[in-house]
């Protein structure tokens, strides 16, 4: 769920989140004065390449003694778990390794396994009782884990935590690698805060635009999928404000542009539906609609399940946008 009325406050890279702050910086995390330090490792804990390499290496062999220890004991840590270790030579007192999930195009649980190796290893901190803890952003190297996708569970799940667990936690770091990390991170932080304030028992709504997201070209392989529709000026109307996605479960960005409605894959912004609308007396109909025809971005299945899918996402998108604007 996203948090979008809890006792927070943003201040560009930095945001206060109940008695606890989210901050965001560049920087090289094995050098973070902080009470633990997260490694992203592989399940084996046997060390890998990026921060698990910097962080071996910099901390001495202290540490990859102590995960040949666990590794021994209990085989390793599942996907989306954490593990503690000592810090070595590092200025942190512990080390806590999780292991991200590899990026499969969303069909093997990735977002929620990402949302896991957050959580535990915040709950892990917590136990020991300590004030700071810094991240590095897990998953987005060798495991290609989408950047801004992975900047929007990470940020969208430390403030799940900090709102709704018992939490003695003073201060959430983390600590990115380069500016196309951290403006990933900065973006989803700033977007959170986002539109959708009550008002009068109404919410502000803000229109999706091409630019709210990132999306890939459009695809060169389409199929016509025969899709009849009518809407009227009321319906027309809400469905124009599309969908930007604002919780690490939201699917779908959509945005209508010169009478044309566009459905994207917000986790890898591939386009998948397009529709064109003609204007009528009493509203709008559909005039065509393209499907992705792309099989490495869209597996089609039939026909039927199409024009029930494409129906199913306008329906929401007009009980979504059913409300007045202001």
């Amino acid at each position: 769920m996203v948090l979008l009325h809890s006792e927070y406050q943003i201040d560009m890279k930095r945001i206060k989140v109940k008695k606890a702050e989210i901050v965001l910086k560049k920087g090289d995390i094995t050098e973070e004065d902080v009470d633990i330090i997260v490694n992203a490792t592989n399940s084996l804990l046997a060390g890998g390449a990026g921060v698990d390499e910097v962080i071996r290496e910099k901390g001495g062999p202290a540490i990859s003694r102590d995960c040949r220890k666990l590794q021994e004991r209990f085989g390793g840590c599942p996907i989306g778990e954490a593990v503690l270790t000592s810090a070595g030579n590092l200025k942190a007192l512990y080390l806590i390794h999780t292991v991200g999930p590899r990026w499969n195009r969303g069909e093997k649980q990735e977002i929620i396994l990402l949302k896991n190796a957050y959580i535990n290893s915040l709950r892990l901190a917590n136990k020991l009782g300590v004030s700071t803890i810094a991240f590095p952003a897990i998953s987005t190297g060798a495991n290609r884990f989408p950047i801004k996708l992975a900047a929007m569970i990470g940020i969208q799940s430390v403030m799940e935590f900090l709102n709704q667990e018992e939490n003695i936690l003073q201060e959430v770091r983390f600590v990115l690698f380069d500016d196309k990390t951290l403006n990933a991170f900065n973006q989803s932080l700033m977007r959170i805060q986002e539109p959708m304030q009550v008002n009068s028992g109404s919410r502000n709504k803000v229109r999706a635009t091409r630019s709210s997201w990132k999306t890939q070209p459009l695809p060169e392989e389409w199929l016509k999928l025969p899709f009849e529709l009518d809407l009227n000026k009321k319906e027309f109307g809400q469905i124009k404000y599309g969908f930007i996605p604002r919780e690490m479960d939201d699917q779908w960005f959509i945005f209508f542009e010169e009478n044309k409605l566009y459905f994207y894959r917000s986790w890898t912004g591939y386009c998948i539906y397009e529709i064109e609308f003609e204007q009528t007396r009493k509203g709008a109909r559909v005039k065509e609609v393209w499907v992705n025809n792309n099989p490495k971005q869209h597996k089609i299945k039939n026909m039927e399940a199409l024009k029930g899918h494409l129906l199913q996402l306008i329906q929401f998108l007009l009980k979504e946008n059913n409300y007045i604007v202001i």
